[in-house]
């Protein structure tokens, strides 16, 4: 932690897989990890709806979407992936 930049702490706490780290930003303008709701529903055979206040992002902590909703590939045959082409209807 010692002498690296806000981006590359923020980048590290959004790779936590336990959800341990957090962090907080000051300026109102930029979203932060809390306070976001999102609501996630698996659907029967197909992909995971996601709708709500939520920020989806890479493992590089590249913002891939802002604004729901949006359909998660959680077969893995997407060719879009993350996002669900209908692939697991094939």
């Amino acid at each position: 932690m010692k002498g690296a930049s806000t981006e590359e702490l923020i980048k590290a706490i959004d790779k936590c897989p336990s959800g341990a780290l957090s962090y907080k930003m000051k300026r109102r303008d930029q979203k932060t990890k809390e306070g976001t709701s999102a609501q996630i529903k698996a659907m029967k055979n197909g992909p995971f709806l996601v709708k709500g206040n939520c920020v989806l992002t890479d493992e590089d902590g590249t913002v891939l979407a802002e604004s729901s909703p949006f359909a998660l590939c959680r077969c893995g045959k997407s060719k879009n992936k993350p996002y669900c082409d209908g692939s697991h209807k094939v």
